[in-house]
């Protein structure tokens, strides 16, 4: 048994009394919340770690692109080397590096490349830089519900919806970044299930009356590093490769490969958002030499970081892939275009 978590209840009691008396203050209007000429459409969640926001950011930015709207996205590009406002893509070219963009809003602007892209630990500031520099129809507010200084028109929080919520505890002693009771906030829950298992929707609606959409991330194709050129999924099963990741949910990495029938021999995990090193890449390297794989297998989001350390690595570099995973809606999907209408025609 795990004693840790319970050594650390009294610390988790005084950060909920924190995050209580932080968002009392924003809802008794004692702290100010700024708004922009433009509306916000805020993609976040209550839990640390990997929920699927990417794929659902980069799922909505594909709705409101198919819109005609010229979209903005703002993050605050977490890990970074650099602070305070940083343009990532100005809607033309990528203008910074995954090591001063962080490696999410990189990966959104290598991906979407007319979208205006900008990290800022101060949201409400890089949203108003967005605004009078490119003047945008709609901003996607990255990881923002807890970012309250910010104005949002619509709310959308991602949950996962494995096991029941009562087990769920506040940091440090849990992975809840703020109560069940915040859930009152959101205009929108996307639930989904990584593992198969029940999705707890008439739990959650007892928290909140915000409608109910259901997700599934759901594996697309293999992306060679080395030049453009994919992979099937289909020609990838029953090969041998070794795995790793710095992703804030690596189960859920784990069983995609077991979904798609590759022999995983080596599978290596390393924290969220990991800044690749030299002794990563010989580690890397002597895993390959040990387990003679056919392939070498990552996240999108390790690539564009992982990318740049390989380079001088040609023969890692031509048998590395990464898995493009992309957000679909199973159930509910007409409430999500129901709400981005409502934001939308208000702003019109």
């Amino acid at each position: 048994m795990n004693i840790l978590p319970i050594l650390l209840l009294p610390l988790s009691w005084i950060y909920g009394s924190i995050v209580w008396l932080r968002n009392r203050c924003y809802d008794l209007k004692m702290l100010s919340v700024k708004r922009v000429a433009a509306p916000v459409i805020s993609v976040g969640n209550i839990t640390a770690g990997g929920t699927g926001k990417t794929p659902f950011v980069e799922m909505l930015i594909r709705m409101l692109t198919q819109r005609g709207e010229k979209i903005a996205m703002i993050s605050r590009g977490y890990r970074r080397t650099t602070s305070g406002t940083v343009i990532v893509s100005d809607g033309v070219a990528l203008r910074e590096s995954v090591e001063r963009s962080g490696d999410e809003p990189f990966q959104i602007a290598r991906k979407f490349p007319h979208v205006y892209v900008i990290v800022d630990e101060q949201r409400a500031r890089g949203a108003q830089l967005a605004v009078d520099k490119f003047g945008p129809d709609v901003i996607v507010l990255d990881d923002g519900f807890q970012h309250r200084p910010l104005h949002r028109d619509l709310d959308i929080v991602l949950m996962e919806g494995d096991g029941p919520l009562s087990s769920l505890r506040l940091l440090p002693a849990g992975v809840q970044r703020e109560p069940l009771s915040a859930l009152i906030r959101a205009d929108l829950l996307a639930v989904s299930s990584v593992s198969g298992g029940t999705v707890h929707v008439q739990e959650l609606q007892r928290v909140t009356k915000a409608p109910v959409i259901k997700v599934h991330r759901k594996a697309q194709k293999l992306v060679a590093l080395a030049r453009d050129r994919e992979m099937e999924l289909s020609k990838a099963r029953g090969k041998a490769c070794i795995a790793f990741c710095g992703i804030g949910n690596p189960g859920s990495f784990r069983r995609t490969l077991d979904e798609i029938g590759v022999e995983v021999r080596e599978f290596i995990v390393f924290p969220d958002h990991h800044a690749y090193t030299a002794l990563d890449l010989r580690g890397i390297v002597e895993s390959v030499e040990s387990n003679n794989p056919d392939i070498v297998l990552m996240t999108e989001k390790d690539a564009v970081v992982w990318q740049s350390s390989i380079q001088r690595t040609l023969s890692l570099l031509q048998m590395s892939y990464y898995l493009e995973i992309e957000m679909e809606i199973i159930e509910g999907a007409e409430l999500l275009q129901l709400a981005l209408d409502g934001v939308l025609k208000e702003a019109a």
